[in-house]
């Protein structure tokens, strides 16, 4: 059950679309402008290379959580890099 609960939260964090959060604070709607997508790359592109590159370090960094998290209460290896995949299904499928 704990393992399910953490596929979830590894879902959950991937589904935080920084991209779009981070290109709103710089007054830009990110899914209007350059390929329509939330990617860091969009990002560099349509509103900055430093935005781009916080998206990058926020898009890495809720993987890295996913995994950890799961890691902290001790699931098995394989639940934690299920809670790894879950968070980029999220993050391309939220």
């Amino acid at each position: 059950m704990k393992a399910v609960l953490f596929l979830l939260i590894g879902y959950l964090l991937g589904s935080i679309p920084f991209g779009y959060i981070i290109s709103k604070l710089f007054g830009k709607n990110i899914l209007g402008v350059g390929w329509k997508k939330t990617s860091c790359s969009n990002v560099v592109k349509s509103v900055g290379f430093a935005p781009g590159v916080v998206t990058l370090l926020l898009d890495f960094g809720k993987g890295f959580l996913a995994v950890w998290l799961a890691q902290i209460v001790g699931l098995s290896v394989i639940v934690q890099m299920l809670c790894g995949v879950a968070a980029v299904i999220g993050h391309n499928w939220s």
